[in-house]
């Protein structure tokens, strides 16, 4: 009998069991990847193709946010940047639990520096159609993030147990406790924190079905990741870092924005719930030759259409199709003439790929043509505040899909659905990113100890 016990090992949870680490109680945490020492993609190898039973690079000690490159996002003002955690806690608690977050990833070595927009970059934006949300980014870089989670990690360890290749199955109430379910075990717990991440999404829409709980999920971004030369967004990058730049295309009035920029770093294959997706990662230590960032297009379906997830991964799903389930990358020159990109188009590009692994060829036959539309046109804007965004070397790797999970209709502002079961972090539909992610977990310790 555990008087906690913790589905997930990523930033949520262990902020969570951080917090509660002087109460006594005996804790556990149910982690289905490695430990983060062990994780490795293998097609950091040169592997095409993957088939690993979980994802090292979404899954395992550290959770996703371990592999990221390290945006820790401060709010200056109640926003959306980074999650919609201020709509559901209120804009005091939860700059307070961030800023919580942010003191512990210091003690445990983040770097000091943060960029925090000055409004000169800003400026530029009036009369292009583009705005900006603001924020202070701490960026820690993939490679200092992977070891300042390994510390905090080790000491979680010392009061809390984790145990490493284990997935969750079930959970139910019995006899005044709730049951665990793995797959050759079952944990009894007085109180469950359910913190599996974006890539649990499904575990938590079972979940919340079986208790009963409403849900609501009905918006998806849907994307490329862009690669250009790392000295074409030098000047936003060496002021703010983490632009997180809007705009609304005049052809559909869809929104578009940008997302996880990483200035002089490299793309990176993921694999999220079976499809291969981009993502992209960015140091402390090492310098490449271009700046990465994802563009994605935010859409939002209505009735009758309910499964909007299922949609996501079919476009996915077609792109992985057409590159032997691997990652596309394509021209935008090519793009816009509508040829296909093969090895040798994109190789007398003045853009060489930092995903040496992904398939030349033609996304226009695998994502709608509305979103392409939309992607070019928004880099069209975006050329005109950074010129050379939209040059036809520009590369874009396809489909970079950010699902956001099924919200859970919560029993109160504190994250409950259920007597003393929480849903935090990005699972939860609330968090989108480190900080938000963790203030969660300190939020949901506050409220088990009361």
């Amino acid at each position: 009998m555990y008087d906690l016990v913790l589905i997930g090992a990523g930033i949520s949870s262990l902020m969570c069991a951080w917090k509660l680490r002087n109460s006594g109680l005996k804790m556990c945490i149910i982690e289905s990847g490695r430990q983060i020492t062990q994780r490795q993609c293998p097609r950091k190898t040169g592997v095409t193709q993957c088939h690993c039973s979980s994802c090292h690079i979404m899954q395992g000690a550290g959770g996703a946010g371990a592999f990221s490159d390290g945006k820790f996002i401060i709010n200056t003002e109640p926003n959306n940047y980074g999650g919609r955690l201020f709509e559901h806690i209120g804009w005091d608690k939860g700059i307070a639990a961030i800023q919580e977050v942010e003191e512990t990833l210091l003690h445990f070595g983040a770097p000091e520096d943060c960029w925090e927009n000055d409004g000169v970059f800003e400026k530029k934006l009036f009369g292009t159609g583009l705005w900006m949300e603001k924020a202070k980014v701490r960026h820690l870089g993939t490679d200092h993030n992977l070891a300042v989670m390994n510390r905090l990690i080790s000491e979680v360890e010392k009061f809390c147990s984790i145990l490493y290749g284990k997935t969750c199955t079930s959970i139910w109430r019995e006899d005044s406790c709730y049951h665990v379910a793995m797959e050759c075990e079952v944990l009894l717990a007085k109180k469950v924190v359910v913190a599996t991440g974006r890539s649990g999404s499904q575990f938590v829409k079972q979940l919340c079905y079986e208790f009963d709980v409403p849900i609501t999920n009905n918006t998806i971004d849907i994307g490329v990741r862009v690669e250009v030369e790392g000295k074409i967004w030098d000047e936003v990058c060496q002021s703010l870092y983490e632009p997180k730049i809007y705009g609304r295309t005049k052809t559909y009035e869809d929104v578009f924005r940008t997302f996880c920029v990483n200035p002089y770093g490299e793309v990176v294959a993921e694999n999220v719930e079976g499809c291969t997706s981009v993502n992209g990662h960015s140091y402390i230590e090492k310098r490449l030759p271009n700046t990465n960032f994802a563009l994605l297009v935010t859409m939002k379906l209505t009735e009758p259409f309910h499964n909007i997830d299922n949609w996501g991964r079919s476009i996915a799903k077609n792109c992985n199709q057409l590159a032997n389930n691997n990652v596309l990358v394509q021209r935008l020159g090519d793009l816009r003439r509508g040829k296909r990109s093969n090895a040798d188009r994109i190789a007398s590009g003045r853009v060489t790929p930092s995903l040496t692994t992904a398939t030349p060829g033609d996304l226009g036959l695998g994502m709608p043509k509305r979103i392409l539309d939309d992607i070019v046109e928004g880099l069209e804007m975006l050329d005109v505040v950074l010129p050379g965004t939209a040059s036809d070397d520009t590369l874009l790797y396809g489909v970079e899909v950010k699902y956001y999970s099924v919200t859970p209709e919560f029993k109160d502002r504190w994250f409950e659905i259920a007597e003393d079961l929480w849903v935090i972090g990005d699972g939860s539909g609330v968090s989108r990113g480190l900080s938000q992610a963790g203030a969660m977990g300190i939020i949901t310790g506050e409220r088990i100890v009361i």
